[in-house]
């Protein structure tokens, strides 16, 4: 019986030759620096209604008012 036979081996790629050492890569030195972001405003129209109001907590998670004769009184 006449089997078929498998194809030749394809020939292997060509070898790549490596970038000459001491030189980096042509996209590295043509790559634009990078600067840094502009620091992000807080938009002025916002306004917490909570700000200043709840500034302290105590050890057991108890929160306190910002405002009054005693800035320790306790809200439970």
């Amino acid at each position: 019986m006449n089997q078929p036979q498998a194809p030749p081996a394809a020939q292997a790629a060509p070898a790549v030759e490596a970038a000459p050492t001491g030189q980096a890569a042509p996209a590295a030195q043509d790559a634009p620096a990078v600067q840094a972001a502009p620091a992000e405003e807080e938009d002025p129209r916002y306004q917490d209604p909570y700000e200043g109001v709840y500034n302290d907590i105590d050890e057991d998670g108890n929160l306190f008012y910002n405002t009054g004769p005693d800035p320790h009184y306790a809200i439970h």
